[in-house]
């Protein structure tokens, strides 16, 4: 079965707690790369109050069969009570960059 690639969004509003992420993901071969996105602007409404945060954005590139593990992973070790967690299907990509991927991870 051919591998299908995705890329998992989540975000944090602390460098510690996005290295901690980071470094759980990777030492565990869940996948190959984290794209991070620093001190982006996030605006939200919790606990019916307006939030206005600065967040890192962390882009995970992996395989479908990894989501599961990568979210128990991120439930674990992010510091949010409902974290950020969403999913999207690489329809296509440079064949190289996908079989690396797909090298890095172990399922």
């Amino acid at each position: 079965m051919k591998d299908e690639y995705i890329l998992i969004l989540t975000s944090t509003d602390t460098k510690k707690n996005y290295k901690l992420i980071c470094e759980k993901l990777l030492n565990e071969k869940s996948c190959a790369c984290i794209s991070i996105i620093p001190k982006m602007k996030s605006l939200f409404f919790w606990d019916n109050k307006l939030q206005k945060n600065k967040e890192w954005l962390l882009l995970i590139k992996t395989t479908s069969k990894s989501y599961k593990k990568i979210e128990s992973i991120l439930l674990k070790y992010h510091k949010y009570e409902v974290p950020e967690i969403i999913s999207f299907k690489i329809d296509k990509g440079y064949e190289k960059y996908l079989k690396w991927i797909s090298g890095e991870i172990i399922n």
